[in-house]
């Protein structure tokens, strides 16, 4: 019985260091998701007029293709946002759009497209909105409207 509860400790260290590392490499991490869909014209366009951008997650089991990719563009043209600006990676189930704080809302974009997107088994979960220097905040952080 001694000489198996190395082993066991062995192989239970392998598996945990295996699990952290096909965390690690899932790509589907915050940076990840917005690198997928940033887009620096756009940024500059949104600091430049006073608007935001923000970056989602897209959650649910997308399906990969042209009609999906259009859904998700059409429920990002909400009011409030800049016709134009949405940008959609559905290999790393993100998505992107310019809107105008004094309109809207990280949130209320949010919900508004997910309601769109709820027949298709998807909702978006903002991750990452620009502040007011064009910085990346977290979209909770009070004045990141």
């Amino acid at each position: 019985m001694r000489t198996r509860r190395p082993a066991m400790r062995s192989i239970a260290a392998g598996a945990l260091l295996a699990a952290a590392s096909a965390a690690q490499a899932c790509g589907y991490c915050v940076e990840d998701r917005v690198a997928a869909v940033y887009d620096q014209a756009i940024v500059d366009s949104a600091l430049a007029h006073g608007r935001r951008v923000v970056f989602f997650a897209v959650e649910g089991s997308p399906r990969i293709g042209a009609a999906t990719r259009r859904a998700v563009l059409i429920a990002l043209g909400g009011s409030g946002t800049v016709t134009g600006s949405a940008r959609v990676n559905l290999e790393n189930a993100a998505a992107a759009v310019a809107y105008d704080p004094a309109r809207t809302d990280p949130g209320a974009l949010a919900l508004s497209a997910g309601r769109a997107l709820a027949p298709l088994g998807l909702k978006l979960a903002p991750l990452r909105v620009t502040d007011a220097g064009g910085k990346l905040t977290d979209p909770d952080r009070p004045g990141s409207r």
